[in-house]
């Protein structure tokens, strides 16, 4: 969906000890060709889709803390069981200090397969109930003009509603990584991360799997408008009877003109699913966005991601899953509040087990809300 968010730029001055909240609504209507991505399927259907969410903040001299909640309902006229109600809920906290900078952040999504499962795992024919709370904290300590290194701590807890029957297990994730920057010139940096992780899926209690990588990374910018970041290494994965290793890269660059802005990336890392196995994921993305006009801006993307899973339990086959997108969209800003998004994409979903490769089509129009900034 090409959406509009609400962009706002206030003195650092203005945020002392004030909450600014900034709302944004959404209604669109679409129209779905395949919406379960399933093989050879004729089903299409028309739907409305409505959005509400707000951006809650408030800054001072030394800390910075953030508040986004966001209501997500959707309804279908040929499948009721397409509908949903989704809520989610993301908040960061920022403390800086002389020499160290201090940052936590928390998430929590109750959604359904539809959504969740789209890009990782692929099981998207039934529409099941997913909540899920992600929290990181961590701090960056300073060394000199130059240097600075930080600790970083995750935790990452999943659930399914009715979902063992598709082949979804509930399972937490905790991980831990050190990093550290060093400024080589006012022009390039040098990037040190790395990372140990572990998997827990209840229903496989005994069978834990533990994963680690390593980066260095680059980042370069060659011209004030041309930006190009690199990070490569070494990963690992085991488990009681098994492991697997490999390599983990990104690959990331973008280019500004005056009226338009290409970004573009590729890369390769570890993650866990709902499936209880740590995959290994690749992803391709191009993205092209233009002001064609003074209230008229177009947007083309496209994205791709290959899953593997890694190390799965006896009896298992491991799946390979191939995701794909592209869309085309205009935004049609008409009032300083309001704005009109017109969108097609396609998707394709295919399993390398044998399965079919299944496409989706869809085009919507949308009606899209950012409301006036308020200090309360």
């Amino acid at each position: 969906m090409v959406a509009c968010a609400g962009l706002f730029a206030i003195a650092p001055d203005a945020w002392t000890a004030q909450w600014l909240v900034a709302p944004t609504g959404s209604v669109v209507a679409d129209y779905t060709d395949n919406p379960r991505l399933l093989a050879d399927s004729s089903f299409s259907t028309i739907g409305r889709v409505s959005e509400l969410s707000a951006s809650i903040r408030r800054r001072s001299e030394t800390s910075d803390f953030t508040l986004t909640p966001r209501l997500h309902s959707a309804r279908y006229t040929d499948d009721d069981a397409l509908g949903s109600d989704d809520q989610y809920l993301n908040a960061g906290w920022q403390v800086v200090t002389e020499r160290s900078q201090w940052a936590a952040s928390a998430g929590f999504v109750r959604d359904t397969t539809l959504t969740s499962e789209l890009q990782l795992t692929g099981i998207v024919q039934s529409n099941r109930r997913h909540e899920g709370i992600t929290v990181s904290a961590g701090p960056t300590f300073t060394l000199n003009e130059r240097a600075n290194v930080g600790v970083q701590a995750f935790w990452i807890d999943n659930h399914y509603v009715d979902a063992a029957s598709v082949g979804l297990v509930d399972y937490e994730y905790r991980a831990l990584s050190l990093n550290s920057t060093y400024i080589w010139s006012d022009q390039s940096e040098l990037t040190f991360k790395l990372q140990g992780g572990r998997l827990h899926v209840p229903v496989f209690a005994a069978a834990d799997k533990q994963d680690a990588s390593l980066r260095l990374g680059w980042k370069y910018q060659p011209a004030p408008l041309w930006t190009v970041d690199l990070s490569a290494g070494p990963s690992f994965v085991r488990s009681e009877t098994s492991s697997d290793h490999g390599a983990v890269f990104a690959l990331a660059t973008s280019r500004r003109g005056e009226h338009w802005t290409l970004t573009a990336s590729a890369g390769r890392d570890l993650t866990p699913t709902g499936r209880g196995v740590v995959t290994r994921g690749d992803q391709v993305s191009l993205a092209l966005d233009c002001q064609i006009a003074e209230h008229l801006a177009g947007r083309v993307s496209l994205a791709g991601n290959r899953n593997q899973d890694l190390l799965t339990e006896a009896g298992a086959a491991p799946q390979t899953v191939e995701y794909g997108r592209v869309e085309l969209g205009l935004n049609w800003q008409f009032s300083e509040y309001w704005t009109l998004s017109f969108a097609v994409s396609g998707a394709t979903l295919d399993y390398e087990s044998g399965a079919d490769a299944a496409a989706s089509y869809r085009t919507y129009l949308g009606l899209l809300w950012n409301g006036r900034p308020r200090f309360l």
